[in-house]
């Protein structure tokens, strides 16, 4: 057996120390010729002095910030929008009453000559008796006069049905 253990990975190869000066003084030469170029990776000045400053500054807490969803953004305006069509339609600032001299005599007289309306409003005893009214005036002229005469009769009357 051997008493020496050899493990060649550690052995020096040949030659090694009798051209390591010249190979030492050939690396030294080349560094003098072209020295190292500095990467772009270089630390300003006062860089760590400042930089923890500067971090506390920007990690001060904000105000919550809210998340707009686009359909709820949408969904709020259509809302809206409809309210206010609402009340412009419901709410009408002019209050417009609708009188008896407003309408024309040809729109009367269109609205009653239309058979075929009149019959889905009225039956037929109802359009006989209408039509039995109505001829009553055709005879007689009525002036102002006949007018005042039958209002004070009404008066009269009503006043002695107070006593």
């Amino acid at each position: 057996m051997k008493s020496e253990k050899e493990n060649k990975q550690f052995d020096v190869p040949q030659g090694y120390f009798e051209s390591f000066d010249e190979r030492l003084m050939i690396e030294l030469k080349f560094q003098q010729l072209f020295p190292k170029k500095s990467d772009g990776f270089t630390v300003p000045e006062n860089y760590f002095d400042q930089v923890e400053k500067t971090i506390i500054q920007l990690n001060k807490p904000q105000g919550k910030l809210v998340n707009y969803n686009f359909k709820t953004v949408i969904g709020s305006i259509a809302a809206i929008a409809a309210v206010l069509l609402v009340l412009f339609y419901v709410v009408n600032p002019i209050d417009k009453e609708m009188e008896f001299d407003s309408l024309s005599i040809t729109s009367l007289e269109n609205f009653f000559e239309d058979e075929e309306r009149l019959q889905d409003y009225f039956s037929a005893e109802e359009l006989s008796t209408i039509e039995n009214n109505t001829s009553i005036f055709d005879d007689q002229v009525v002036t102002d006069e006949i007018i005042y005469e039958y209002v004070d009769q009404d008066i009269i009357q009503s006043s002695l049905a107070d006593q």
